[in-house]
């Protein structure tokens, strides 16, 4: 019996081993011993024993069953150790009906490598946030992913195969996340989070609308503003200041942003 999600079972005459990076190895008949290079060249691509790296990374159940779990290069080790396939990141991403599309790479964060997650959206009132938050609790603790960038073109660069460029990813969002802090904190994200709070549209949205009459927060959804602004984008806010504030500057009764 197939398990769901599995590519199948080894076929009669095949053999396949797991190395202890999950490595998928392939034996058999019908692995070559090399590659042609030229002027009648063969180069070797077996290890030794005759087994085949295949640069693929998977798992295999009790039955026997073999589930690919990505690509080796593009595996994230936490800092504890932990793999983190991005593939299964994807796939918890792509279930939320906000979302076009999604990627996940591999970025240098305060605490080692983490997930970060590259969405296109269906919509610019859509909260990444959110889609976020949902898709993590599908996932295991060690996966969560903290971050998340928008990327505003229509597709991401995608190989002949339509396979992602995930370096070419990294290279446009890395200039986005040089402080540790979540990436995504345009005024889009904060209208559409301020009006969810409030349960109404906010009439302006320049730094100086105020809270109340501008923005229809009352103190419990400024409360409540606070705590999802220090959740978000995992950080600490003078909580007097803070209710101190009239204005989206952050200016009013003395207080200072």
């Amino acid at each position: 019996k197939l398990g769901r999600g599995s590519i199948g079972k080894v076929m009669p005459g095949r053999e396949i081993r797991l190395a202890d990076n999950g490595e998928i190895l392939v034996r058999g008949q019908n692995v070559s011993p090399g590659y042609w290079r030229g002027e009648g060249r063969i180069e070797a691509q077996r290890e030794d024993g005759g087994w085949l790296r295949t640069g693929d990374l998977g798992e295999v159940d009790a039955s026997g069953n073999l589930y690919f779990k990505g690509r080796t290069k593009d595996v994230i080790v936490s800092a504890t150790g932990m793999n983190i396939y991005p593939d299964d990141l994807e796939a918890a991403l792509n279930l939320q009906p906000e979302v076009f599309a999604s990627t996940v790479v591999g970025i240098e964060g305060p605490q080692g490598p983490e997930p970060v997650a590259v969405l296109i959206l269906k919509s610019d009132s859509a909260d990444g946030a959110e889609v976020l938050g949902r898709a993590n609790k599908s996932l295991a603790a060690h996966q969560q992913m903290r971050r998340w960038v928008r990327w505003e073109d229509r597709d991401f660069p995608r190989t002949s195969t339509r396979k992602v460029i995930r370096r070419t990813v990294v290279e446009r969002i890395r200039p986005s996340l040089t402080d540790g802090r979540p990436a995504e904190a345009t005024a889009g994200s904060l209208v559409a989070l301020i009006a969810r709070l409030s349960g109404r549209p906010p009439l302006r949205t320049d730094a100086g609308a105020n809270l109340t009459t501008d923005l229809m927060l009352d103190s419990l959804a400024s409360m409540q503003l606070l705590a999802e602004l220090e959740d978000r984008y995992q950080i600490t806010l003078d909580e007097s200041r803070f209710t101190a504030a009239t204005t989206l500057n952050g200016q009013g009764r003395g207080a200072s942003q």
